[in-house]
């Protein structure tokens, strides 16, 4: 999922005079998804509308206009004294999108956050679901569980990921694991996070504890799975404001994609 607004780091802020429609805003922060309430998949972006304030009187996605869609919820912030800070978007957020399976076989993968973040989050994902079918065709819940570790960078020791207890969908297991135990034939994605003791840059990797293949081949109630798992995002967070540039109308979006959109959201 992405936006089609244009990410200009260093460019000019735009300054809106009078009234103006089919206005496409550039992004002012880079977007990121995240997952919630289970397998549900948000979108974040904030957007530089106008230097000084400025008045919106109507939001449109895809043509469409924004209050047509579920799930979405959308904040100005025009700069002032007494605006609060941005609810929707309320940190800069940097979003790596991996694609790595995930064996126990294969052991640790590794990749490293941005500098100076705060908080770390990543993603797995069952491309095809997670079930067990018996032979007589009979579905059953699996369960598959993972470890996370995090190390400052380039530093010797691993530590086993303090993930919070606010990971929704999830079983934590304690000592960085956390488990997914579902019965469901279509895809889905489990997300989990951690804030870090201080703010840096650090070295995150995550394997699979549970066996490759739980199938039982033996007796007379022989079943198959469905159970490849993949690591699909690690998102890096630092707890500021994403816009340092003060006098500057922005407008933040949260908004559900899963069911209501495919592909990119239109300008």
């Amino acid at each position: 999922q992405g936006v089609r607004n244009q990410l200009v780091p260093y460019g000019t802020i735009p300054r809106v005079f009078g009234r103006v429609r089919n206005y496409y805003p550039p992004l002012a922060a880079q977007p990121y998804t995240e997952v919630w309430r289970g397998n549900d998949q948000y979108f974040r972006a904030v957007f530089l509308i106008s230097y000084g304030p400025c008045e919106i009187s109507r939001l449109v996605i895809n043509n469409t206009s924004a209050d047509k869609f579920e799930d979405i919820e959308y904040e100005v912030f025009q700069g002032r004294g007494a605006d609060p800070r941005l609810r929707r978007f309320p940190a800069q957020v940097r979003e790596e999108v991996i694609s790595i399976e995930l064996k126990q076989s294969n052991g640790w993968h590794v990749r490293t956050s941005e500098p100076n973040s705060d908080e770390i989050a990543l993603d797995v994902a069952f491309p095809n679901g997670l079930q067990r079918i018996s032979n007589k065709q009979i579905t059953y819940w699996l369960e598959v569980e993972f470890e996370v570790q995090y190390r400052a960078a380039g530093a010797t020791t691993w530590l086993a990921a303090p993930l919070s207890p606010d990971s929704r969908s999830v079983d934590l297991t304690g000592a960085g694991r956390f488990a997914v135990r579902v019965n469901s034939k279509a895809g889905l994605r489990r997300s989990v996070r951690w804030v870090l003791p201080t703010r840096g840059q650090y070295d995150v990797r995550i394997r699979r504890l549970t066996t490759d293949k739980q199938a039982d081949a033996q007796g007379k109630d022989q079943s198959v799975t469905v159970e490849a798992s993949y690591w699909t995002s690690l998102r890096s967070s630092r707890h500021d404001h994403p816009v340092n540039v003060e006098n500057v109308t922005l407008l933040a979006m949260r908004v559900r994609t899963t069911e209501q959109f495919s592909g990119q959201l239109e300008q």
